[in-house]
């Protein structure tokens, strides 16, 4: 009830932004959406595994624009989930579930008005900018439970939150966005703040910015700075990320990937710094290829391997891994 909820707003705001930005020049509506399914085979020191799992994802995006260039967008990803309730961690989503109902959940759900390349304003559920970028991304799996941390605390889509993000700029150039986020139900309060920017040079594309996070008045804060690079016809990226929480505990995660035609890899390093004189670090591999999927247009199968080793963590410091994923767009 609450996301249908969520969604008749984004609906009625909707429709009120076109009522006030004055004459519409150009209302579109579309939907679409894809299929994933995974299939994934893994093996640490104590067992292994093979699971699958993946979902259908529609996508309905409904935008009005004028002629003075003021915009309003509403966009609504509903989620059928397959193999729903599976708790590994390599086939796990960053969802909200529907009440009642385990197999249904959302992606983004949002409402967001402007004015084209200047300004604009973003409210729901939604991922703000990403400052430790993966790359090719289909298979990541830390082992050992090390903190990683990307800067993406209060980057979105959680639960119960609200979230708004105001953006200045034009987002092929240069782009400002201010994110916000606060909830309060009875004792239980969360509130984060994270002013974020990219600026596009042309072959070079700079990120950066900052998080600052209160739960329940457990204070967290971190930065995030990197930049992409055209490397002959691919893009490298290099990321940094530093937090500290309030008892001093500090995490410091590198990640540098190179995505190149259908083909990308990846290197991710984090190390908490918790005071003691083994602190636990991690260090993890991966990479993915996709190619077509007998020549059917907008189908694709994916391989992608992970391997990942762990020090100071126990026994459980190694997780080798690897996922067939089956996608097809429509």
């Amino acid at each position: 009830m609450k996301n249908k909820l969520s969604l008749a707003i984004a609906c009625g705001l909707t429709t009120m932004c076109v009522a006030t930005t004055g004459f519409a020049a150009d209302k579109t509506f579309s939907i679409g959406g894809d299929v994933e399914l995974d299939i994934i085979a893994s093996e640490d020191e104590n067992d292994s595994n093979f699971d699958h799992g993946g979902r259908i994802k529609l996508n309905a995006v409904g935008m009005v624009t004028n002629d003075n260039g003021f915009f309003g967008k509403g966009v609504a990803q509903p989620l059928v989930l397959f193999n729903p309730g599976d708790t590994n961690q390599l086939i796990e989503q960053e969802t909200t579930t529907f009440p009642g109902n385990d197999a249904l959940e959302v992606d983004d759900l949002y409402f967001q008005f402007g004015k084209t390349n200047a300004w604009d304003v973003q409210i729901g559920r939604f991922e703000a900018i990403n400052l430790v970028p993966l790359g090719k991304d289909t298979l990541v799996a830390n082992v050992g439970g090390v903190q990683v941390y990307e800067a993406n605390i209060a980057r979105g889509r959680k639960d119960d939150v609200l979230h708004t993000a105001i953006h200045v700029g034009n987002s092929d150039k240069f782009l400002f966005e201010l994110g916000v986020m606060a909830n309060k139900s009875g004792d239980d309060e969360f509130t984060a703040i994270r002013p974020a920017m990219t600026y596009n040079f042309g072959k070079v594309k700079l990120h950066a910015g900052f998080e600052s996070i209160s739960d329940n008045d457990v204070d967290f804060d971190g930065f995030g700075i990197g930049a992409g690079f055209k490397v002959g016809s691919g893009d490298l990226n290099v990321s940094y990320a530093h937090g500290e929480h309030e008892n001093d505990n500090k995490v410091d995660t590198l990640a540098v990937n190179y995505t190149v035609g259908p083909f990308g890899a990846g290197y991710l390093h984090s190390e908490v710094d918790s005071g003691s004189d083994a602190d636990p670090s991690v260090d993890t591999l991966y990479a993915a290829y996709t190619m077509p999927l007998l020549n059917l247009k907008d189908a694709s199968v994916t391989f992608a391997l992970n391997t990942s080793k762990a020090d100071n963590v126990g026994d459980n410091d190694t997780l080798n891994a690897a996922k067939v994923r089956f996608n097809y767009t429509f």
